[in-house]
């Protein structure tokens, strides 16, 4: 069994149409671009007789490219054409991967806050859920670098997970059984998560050595199906290969050279925010939990009271948070694979932490 997931691409992905729509509109005119186009052929009778785009609000501000190519068609040679389109793509782009940016840091402090109220208490098992849908909703804003695919291993991670909680309840303790189906799911994705990372990391120099190759090679290598982005550019691709004019294909090569940087920012970001994520949660969580701990079993040792009125829910939300952090953290990085996984992990060593000190029972 082998399904691929192709997840919507909320905010990147749709500017594809917007680079298809420049490439092509000083050539063939701003309507005759938008064929093809589904986004924008939709509304591009409504531009065509829109005065102002404020009069009819928020779809028509989307399709504002359209606007800018209407007004500025046939009054300029077809390099300033161009030029005109490109800025305001190169602007889109711009603003695109800093609200990215800016939903990445609203997940990190809310995982954040989360960790800190569990940790002392006031949070539990609620907590790891709602640091698992920050995860998801920071995964739904990355670019689409891979497919997720669905396969034979999820089958087995599942069934692996289910019984490594089972006897987990039935011989050790209920907290452990939340954290080893994590792990041995993540454990059976982790050749799929390893093979994904190494198809990100080369998707840069895949897509550009193929639109390079058609100003240097008569027969170029077209953009493979390989990710979901790499998809979305093929009709770019054979717009520039079909007109074949350097300029033509230069003007491509600009477009998706800046198409890509964004696309790396916003990844790069997304590592560095997932790491922080992590590395924040698993701090707050294991970190000064495990430091209370000691002080408090030195404490007991040594036949001094130490009274925290909420000292039973502190362990079992610091537990809970480790796991809620590591899920949000390796879904902002790749998704949810990598999420289990690390949540496995962190729930696996907060549990030694506290268990050691007799904290969780």
């Amino acid at each position: 069994m082998r399904v691929r997931l192709k997840l919507p691409d909320i905010m990147l992905g749709q500017r594809v149409e917007d680079l298809v729509f420049t490439l092509k509109a000083p050539l063939v005119g701003w309507r005759e671009a938008t064929r093809g186009l589904r986004r924008l052929r939709r509304i591009a009778e409504i531009i065509a007789y829109t005065p102002n785009a404020r009069t009819y609000g928020r779809l028509i501000r989307q399709a504002y490219l359209l606007k800018v190519a209407r007004d500025i068609e046939g009054g300029a040679s077809i390099e300033a054409y161009f030029q005109q389109l490109f800025s305001e793509v190169r602007r889109r782009l711009t603003t695109d991967a800093g609200l990215i940016g800016e939903m990445f840091n609203v997940v990190l402090v809310t995982v954040v806050m989360m960790t800190m109220m569990a940790s002392i208490g006031i949070l539990g098992f609620s907590g790891m859920i709602i640091m698992g849908l920050m995860g998801i909703v920071g995964l739904f804003f990355m670019p689409r670098t891979h497919y997720f695919v669905i396969d034979d291993t999820d089958i087995i991670g599942i069934i692996a997970g289910i019984v490594a909680g089972v006897l987990a309840m039935l011989f050790v303790d209920g907290y452990l059984a939340t954290a080893l189906p994590l792990l041995a799911y993540g454990l059976f994705k982790l050749p799929s998560i390893t093979y994904d990372l190494r198809l990100r990391a080369s998707l840069p120099i895949r897509v550009m050595t193929s639109f390079n190759e058609l100003l240097t090679k008569p027969n170029p290598t077209p953009v493979r199906d390989l990710s979901p982005i790499e998809h979305d550019l093929i009709p770019l691709w054979r717009e520039a290969k079909a007109t074949g004019t350097p300029l033509f294909v230069g003007w491509s090569n600009v477009l998706v050279s800046e198409f890509i940087g964004a696309v790396q920012r916003t990844v790069t970001q997304g590592i560095m925010f997932g790491a922080m994520t992590v590395g924040v949660g698993g701090a707050f969580s294991i970190g000064l939990m495990g430091y209370l701990a000691r002080i408090i079993n030195y404490s007991s040792l040594m036949q001094v009271p130490v009274s925290v009125p909420f000292l039973l829910g502190m362990p079992q939300g610091a537990f809970y948070s480790a796991i809620g952090s590591g899920l949000a953290g390796g879904m902002i990085i790749q998704d949810w694979r990598l999420g289990a996984l690390l949540g496995g992990i962190l729930g696996i060593v907060a549990w030694f932490v506290l268990h050691s000190v007799l904290l969780i029972t």
